[in-house]
């Protein structure tokens, strides 16, 4: 929506270049930790899953929105967090964020249909015009319950 034209090609190889989402996307429709997915496609992850993100530089960021939700963080304090986070880890390229549709809602990442808000859009449009290879973002939502549950995966540069 608001990324740069040229980086159009990226959104449309990064699903077929990674099997991270694929194995995302199956352990959060079977209730599974999706902490069984690394280790196995050769990459270095960080993980924010308690709102405390001090940890290491990798080139692919994992943020869990239902933790940050649990732990009362607001909105706001994400965005700051991951600002600071590229400030300092020029190797972060791919930054997923993944939850429940209540918590993706209630920390202001997505819109009712599940896709990317815009303004969290335009954060990391922002961020990419002064960066350089671009973040990618991924937001995985899982929507439903029962037979009509279904993840909801949106990217943006």
């Amino acid at each position: 929506m608001f990324g740069d034209p040229q980086h159009d090609h990226i959104v449309h190889n990064i699903d077929n270049q990674n099997h991270l989402i694929a194995c995302f996307e199956d352990a959060m429709i079977n209730n599974l930790d999706i902490e069984n997915c690394f280790g196995n496609y050769g990459q270095e992850v960080a993980v924010w899953a308690d709102g405390h993100h001090y940890g290491h530089c990798c080139q692919t960021l994992v943020i869990k929105a239902d933790f940050w939700w649990n732990y009362h963080m607001h909105p706001q304090h994400l965005v700051h967090q991951i600002r600071d986070y590229i400030r300092n880890c020029p190797a972060v390229e791919r930054i997923i964020v993944q939850g429940s549709e209540f918590s993706m809602k209630s920390m202001k990442l997505i819109t009712s249909k599940g896709r990317i808000d815009s303004k969290f859009s335009a954060f990391i449009a922002g961020i990419n015009v002064l960066k350089g290879p671009p973040v990618v973002l991924t937001c995985m939502t899982l929507r439903g319950a029962g037979p009509t549950q279904h993840v909801v995966t949106d990217h943006c540069i």
